[in-house]
């Protein structure tokens, strides 16, 4: 019995894998779900703005009120997918987690594992960026190879007054930038209720370091106009969103959750680009999680069991093919989903400038 053998079970594999959790910022953002077979959404968008009623003179004809029938909108779902090749090569690999001498089932089990743990990373990771980014940018992006646009990605238009800047090197502060966010919310017929701001790493810096925000926090601790989180609680369960505070500044109709945003894994685009932030470092959005926003998840073919097209929806869908000289097996996986708010104004975006 030689010495590789008697000291084999002191071996020990460390693995990190991440963005596996299913329940991400994703279903968070986005959590009325809606799946169907076919390619496309069709949305009948009305969004009402209230107007009084006109009186009249005694014998005069009724005021005519005028119905505007709202929109329909039908977006077609955009598909991606991604393929590994596993050949010859691949199959014969050392693989982490994997004895040597261990059968090849076991080798090729754990080979597929590593592939699909990858592949789900790939997919999360992508959904959680764009669900950011319809809040933060008002558009849903799909990219190309590279991080190219290939004209797939949605523009909501959001409205420009929805967009505003605050100069914190001059005279705006954040219980300004937080007042002003809130009022343009409600101007919009935003939800009071639930409303939370995320913050970039900047911004979230300067908001405890501003005067006023300490002053309120010396002042006002038993007033809840400030209440500030020495451990953060996740929002809703949601491990991703941390609340460090709870935030009224004076005149604010409700109080506002100040949270950050943690997924616990480094952003990349694409394999071989560079990182990029999650949230641009010095913009904070506001938004109330009571205003509905949709996770649409449409139709996708793939190649069953038995080789014939089948038509499937699912958040990811994987299947596998093979080709025969030399012999590679591809294992594919799909998605095609969207991110649609109800309406796109109940988001406002404050972008700051800082010394």
């Amino acid at each position: 019995m030689g010495i590789e053998t008697l000291t084999r079970s002191a071996k020990i594999t460390y693995e990190e894998w991440f963005a596996q959790q299913p329940n991400g910022i994703d279903r968070l953002l986005f959590p009325l779900s809606d799946a169907d077979t076919s390619a496309s959404f069709m949305m009948d968008r009305f969004i009402q703005t209230p107007a009084g009623i006109v009186y009249r003179d005694a014998n005069n004809q009724s005021h005519i009120r005028p119905y505007e029938p709202g929109t329909g909108y039908i977006y077609n779902v955009p598909r991606a997918s991604e393929k590994t090749p596993i050949g010859e090569e691949l199959r014969d690999a050392a693989i982490t987690g994997v004895d040597p001498t261990s059968s090849q089932t076991t080798h090729v089990q754990k080979l597929l594992s590593d592939i699909v743990k990858d592949h789900v990373a790939g997919h999360n990771v992508t959904k959680w960026k764009q669900a950011i980014d319809v809040i933060f940018e008002g558009e849903f992006y799909a990219k190309g190879d590279s991080g190219t646009d290939i004209n797939l990605g949605i523009d909501f238009d959001r409205a420009s007054a929805n967009e505003l800047t605050h100069d914190f090197t001059s005279t705006d502060t954040q219980p300004i930038a937080f007042k002003e966010m809130q009022d343009q919310l409600i101007a919009q017929g935003s939800p009071t209720s639930n409303i939370i701001a995320i913050l970039g790493e900047t911004y979230l810096n300067d908001f405890f370091t501003d005067t006023d925000i300490t002053a309120y926090l010396q002042a006002n601790s038993a007033t809840q106009l400030l209440e500030m989180q020495m451990m953060p609680e996740s929002l809703k369960g949601n491990s991703q969103i941390k609340v460090l505070a709870t935030y009224r500044a004076p005149n604010m109709i409700v109080p506002v959750y100040v949270c950050s945003f943690s997924p616990g894994a480094v952003y990349y685009p694409y394999k071989g680009a560079s990182a990029t932030d999650w949230i641009t470092k010095t913009k904070a959005a506001m938004f109330s999680l009571d205003s509905p926003r949709y996770y649409i998840t449409r139709g996708m073919d793939i190649r069953n069991d038995s080789g014939e097209t089948q038509r499937v929806v699912g958040d990811i869908v994987f299947d596998t093919y093979s080709e025969n000289d030399p012999i590679v097996d591809f294992l594919r996986s799909q998605t095609r989903h969207i991110f649609i708010p109800g309406n796109i104004n109940h988001t406002v975006v404050s972008t700051g400038t800082f010394s």
